[in-house]
């Protein structure tokens, strides 16, 4: 078996813990008994996160903002339909509807390309954003580590979505796609932008689609490739409908920004590394233009700046739950940045 300490003195449940993964999956193998030692580090596929094909976010022009992804929950930048029917912002937002009315307004949250920080803000209700899904995790599975859990949301258009367990919460990892409320009816799509500016009992849109043909988002040269990219957009109006955008019967429902609230406040006291300054990018999906996470054949292909003179080579890149490390041709491992020792114990 094989002890891994870095040699500034941090142990692997410090590294670990770090920008680019947690403790999950080296818990799983450790049976939680958390004494550095592990039967054997497992080979991880390829990670494109450094690409330009959609879904992605823009380049955030600063190599410390950047999403990590760290349990799963894949945020994705879906952009807008805003109230006079225009589709923007594509790549750089991610905005959540919360089922709050605050009359003329309701509240969001968003993330960013190029912020590190969730924010919670209120817009014009006949705007259209994205839906996630939460409902409270059963006893269970707030015993499970923080990350993808064995469990999911099915809508009623028979779309099926993963979910990730953070604290006491459990999230659909991808935005909604339903084009039927939740007890049959259609959600009115296709409209017209004096429409979708007129309407105020619910209505969803593919961005880029009005009442005419679709319009392509660079590769994304088809409705279906738009919506398996991002989801759908809704406008509140429809987050309000009676019907329901999603099952309630599943515990799923819409979030509130007290449970979006609920979620980054619980990142940022768990975890010591998580901050106001960056839990967004702990929530983003890995994909984005310039990522400094580029792995392709078991090769880290970014310059990396290291404590030491000695060049990244080729090597073995093994994975605890996304936390990386690169055989240096010796006992030393890089995990973020940070050299890391292993010894025979």
């Amino acid at each position: 078996m094989l002890a891994y300490k870095s040699i500034d003195g941090q142990t692997i449940y410090d590294v670990c813990l770090m920008t680019y993964g947690s403790l999950d999956y080296l818990s799983k193998l450790i049976n939680d008994n958390l004494t550095s030692q592990v039967e054997a580090p497992h080979m991880i596929p390829d990670i494109n996160a450094n690409v330009t094909l959609h879904p992605r976010w823009n380049d955030s022009g600063d190599p410390t903002i950047f999403g990590t992804d760290r349990f799963g929950f894949g945020a994705l930048p879906s952009g807008q339909r805003f109230s006079d029917g225009a589709f923007l912002s594509i790549g750089d937002y991610d905005n959540l509807w919360s089922s709050f009315d605050g009359d003329y307004y309701a509240l969001y949250s968003y993330l960013y390309y190029d912020y590190g920080t969730v924010n919670i803000n209120g817009q014009v209700k006949m705007i259209g954003f994205s839906i996630r899904a939460v409902r409270t995790a059963t006893t269970d599975e707030q015993l499970l580590p923080d990350g993808l859990i064995d469990a999911i949301y099915t809508d009623i258009d028979g779309n099926v979505y993963t979910c990730t367990k953070i604290g006491l919460q459990v999230w659909t990892t991808s935005n909604l796609k339903v084009t039927h409320y939740a007890d049959g009816p259609v959600i009115p799509t296709n409209l017209s932008d004096a429409n979708w500016n007129a309407n105020t009992t619910g209505a969803m849109a593919v961005y880029g689609k009005n009442e005419g043909a679709y319009v392509p988002t660079d590769e994304l040269t088809t409705e279906a490739l738009m919506v398996a990219a991002y989801g759908r957009l809704y406008n509140w109006y429809a987050v309000n409908n009676s019907h329901g955008l999603i099952d309630t019967t599943t515990g799923f429902h819409v979030q509130s920004d007290a449970e979006f609230t609920q979620l980054t406040d619980y990142l940022i006291a768990t975890y010591s590394d998580i901050t106001i300054d960056n839990v967004g990018d702990v929530l983003k999906s890995k994909r984005q233009v310039n990522s400094p996470i580029l792995i392709q054949n078991g090769t880290i292909l970014e310059t990396i700046t290291m404590p030491i003179d000695s060049p990244v080579v080729s090597g073995q890149i093994f994975n605890w739950d996304d936390a990386l490390a690169v055989n240096l041709n010796t006992n030393h491992y890089l995990l973020n940045n940070k050299l890391a020792l292993a010894t025979s114990i």
